[in-house]
């Protein structure tokens, strides 16, 4: 079965273009590398044997939760800061990791030290709550 993004990603990805029209993409992304799909992460689909996402949901479809943004040409923590600043905005999230800084939902959107061994410190990581799998508004 072929795996496709969940409606926000495009709609996030429209955004930093229009936000950084000449913005490096380089490390943009949405699926899963060898290095993430020995873990759970929301790079890997759900509804797919052998994958280990990291949320499910209740419908067969596998859809792939994380994007990775470049941040070379946009301000990204203005961007995420923004971003976990507007309710709207966060809920669509289970968490947003950039330059070495974790925000999650679980620590009620409190800043902490993350302590993975990418730092993140070039792209943010957006990692997606799948209520919100259909959400398509613009960022």
């Amino acid at each position: 079965m072929a795996w496709v993004k969940v409606k926000w990603i495009p709609r996030l990805f429209a955004a930093f273009d229009a936000l950084g029209p000449k913005r490096t993409r380089a490390q943009d992304g949405t699926i899963g590398d060898k290095a993430h799909q020995g873990s759970p992460s929301g790079h890997n689909p759900d509804d797919t044997a052998g994958s280990r996402p990291e949320r499910e949901d209740g419908d067969s479809k596998a859809e792939v939760r994380g994007a990775d943004v470049d941040a070379r040409g946009v301000p990204m923590q203005q961007v995420v800061d923004a971003i976990v600043a507007a309710p709207a905005q966060r809920k669509r999230f289970i968490y947003i990791i950039f330059n070495g800084w974790i925000l999650s939902a679980a620590s009620n959107w409190v800043k902490r030290r993350y302590t993975g061994s990418d730092q993140h410190v070039t792209h943010a990581h957006f990692s997606g709550h799948p209520d919100f799998d259909e959400d398509d508004r613009p960022f």
